[in-house]
């Protein structure tokens, strides 16, 4: 997706990350080929989005909350095994449903999502009026 998000500097990223990674409600997993890290995935309680509330958020919902692979890792199983990771590591804590959202235009993810057995609940539309 092209969408302009927070700028953080180096340290703040940093920061934040060691922060998450010390969290036991946080699941961070990363994707390795070859040594190099290629992905990356975080799962979190839906609880603690702003974003997903009302029927974005299901009773005991987890929310995989952040996922991507390097361009030059896709097809290399890297992203199935972070969502296999992420997926346990929600059912090792209980959540019985694991949601996410993705732009529909993003055609990679609406390929990939519903194969790992996510299912399109809601369209969420936007126009932009000048």
């Amino acid at each position: 997706m092209f969408s302009a998000g927070p700028q953080w500097s180096e340290e703040e990223l940093r920061k934040e990350f060691l922060e998450d990674i010390a969290n036991p409600e946080i699941g961070l997993f990363i994707a390795e080929l070859a040594g190099k890290p290629v992905g990356l995935l975080a799962m979190v309680s839906a609880e603690k989005s702003s974003m997903h509330s009302s029927l974005a958020r299901p009773e005991r919902a987890a929310l995989l909350a952040f996922a991507a692979t390097l361009p030059e890792a896709r097809g290399s199983g890297a992203g199935l095994a972070l969502t296999n990771a992420g997926l346990a590591w929600a059912r090792e804590q209980g959540y019985p449903v694991v949601v996410t959202d993705w732009r529909e235009t993003n055609l990679l993810s609406s390929r990939f999502w519903p194969k790992r057995g996510f299912r399109r609940t809601f369209l969420r539309l936007y126009r932009s009026i000048p």
